[in-house]
């Protein structure tokens, strides 16, 4: 793999960090190699230039919400123009005060999930073992399923932003 990888980025030095990680892959049994970021920005907007979804807040494929998040967003972003007409920065500085404490619930749910997807040690591998099953029981008791909804967490995931 790490050839081939070579091989793809051609002849020029790949630079310490690559460098460093296809060491590592040459000498690796077993690997996985991913990465996954998120923005976090001061501000969604400046003037009338506005961003929206990924471009303002991704919060990554393992919160699980990047697509209701981008659409919330509009959504909400379209409500806040609706009510403020003739006040743009009105307008825009409340939909960034009402969306953001849902945002950032949003990126850091991502780190604990991620153990969901990727597990980097064999603890955790174990962990996750262990919690499928739990999570297929769950879905069989209802009364674990209204615990969880009372969640701040659960109750943002099905809330309506825009609401």
């Amino acid at each position: 793999m790490a050839g081939r990888l070579r091989e793809l980025y051609g002849p020029e030095p790949p630079g310490d960090l690559m460098e460093a990680a296809l060491r590592h892959l040459e000498r690796a049994d077993e690997f996985l190699f991913d990465s996954v970021e998120h923005a976090r920005v001061d501000r969604w907007h400046q003037g009338r230039v506005v961003l929206v979804g990924d471009s303002a807040w991704c919060p990554t494929l393992y919160s699980g919400m990047g697509a209701t998040s981008g659409l919330a967003g509009a959504d909400l972003l379209g409500l806040m123009l609706r009510r403020h007409p003739d006040d743009l920065e009105t307008a825009l500085t409340e939909w960034e005060r009402k969306l953001r404490p849902a945002i950032a619930d949003f990126q850091e749910s991502a780190f604990p999930m991620r153990r969901i997807f990727t597990q980097t040690s064999a603890q955790e591998q174990r962990r996750h073992n262990r919690t499928l099953g739990l999570r297929k029981l769950m879905f069989r008791f209802p009364p674990v399923i209204h615990l969880l909804s009372r969640t701040r967490h659960f109750r943002l995931r099905n809330s309506d932003l825009a609401a």
